[in-house]
């Protein structure tokens, strides 16, 4: 039967005019750093006039960072790719913050509709990031489980090496099994072991060569799925503290009376 592959694989050839005419071709587009200067200076001159246009110009920034495919983008220590993925936290914060900068600009002519307006804009930023958070929680979960069935079935150790550079200047390595030599790409720069003296063993399937193992690129999974598992824990515990709390003072201080009010507020 057949193996799924939801990880990468290693590829006997290297077509060079694929990675050519991939070369440039990035999600969203390079902002100049002028610009990012311009947006600046201009929010500190209106953090002295409107705070309103001050938030607005705030989350526009955000959203230059969200859509900028210049530069590198680190994420717990490790170089990433600077794709439209790792750019998301950035514009989605800038999209809610420039939403919420509108709401203050309609409060000062109209309060009853910016504070509707920014109900919605609350509602719709709750969601979001729930969805996200649950997606992010799925995604490693299938990745984790991806690697740890990779590791099982990659049991023949052998040297990797580095054999060339793509286009963007992504390394390219290369490993052999019984006399086929294959090859894969590390675009995160995760797989760092000849440059830093470490071992540079890779494991191999036996039953698919081209399947291959490393714990540098496909280790950090788990630690990832670990690490958002207990952020999640922590903050559904921030979350739903204040009852908690008032019901431990409704045992300890017999707060009774109070308990049922209390809630109301935040019910």
């Amino acid at each position: 039967m057949k193996k799924i592959n939801i990880l990468p694989v290693a590829e006997k050839e290297i077509d060079y005019s694929l990675l050519m005419a991939q070369t440039g071709k990035k999600s969203g587009i390079a902002v100049p750093g002028i610009v990012i200067l311009i947006l600046f200076a201009v929010m500190i001159v209106f953090a002295f006039i409107n705070p309103f246009i001050t938030i607005l110009l705030f989350g526009t920034g955000f959203i230059l960072a969200g859509i900028d495919n210049s530069g590198t983008i680190r994420h717990n220590g490790r170089v990433v790719e600077n794709n439209t993925w790792n750019r998301l936290p950035f514009l989605i914060i800038g999209i809610f913050v420039t939403l919420f900068g509108i709401c203050g600009l309609i409060s000062m002519y109209n309060k009853s509709i910016a504070a509707f307006a920014a109900k919605i804009v609350l509602a719709l930023m709750i969601a979001t990031i729930a969805s996200i958070l649950i997606g992010r929680l799925i995604y490693l979960i299938v990745l984790s489980a991806a690697a740890a069935g990779r590791k099982r079935s990659c049991t023949c150790p052998g040297p990797y090496e580095t054999y060339d550079h793509a286009p963007d200047g992504t390394t390219i390595y290369k490993y052999c099994y019984e006399g086929e030599c294959y090859h894969f790409m590390d675009h995160e720069g995760s797989v760092f072991a000849e440059s830093t003296g470490l071992d540079n063993t890779i494991m191999i399937d036996p039953d698919s060569p081209e399947r291959y193992y490393l714990k540098s690129e496909f280790g950090h999974y788990g630690k990832s799925l670990g690490k958002l598992i207990r952020q999640l824990i922590i903050l559904i515990v921030l979350l739903a503290s204040p009852l908690w709390i008032f019901m431990i003072l409704k045992y300890i201080l017999g707060l009774d009376a109070h308990l049922e009010y209390i809630l109301d507020i935040f019910s």
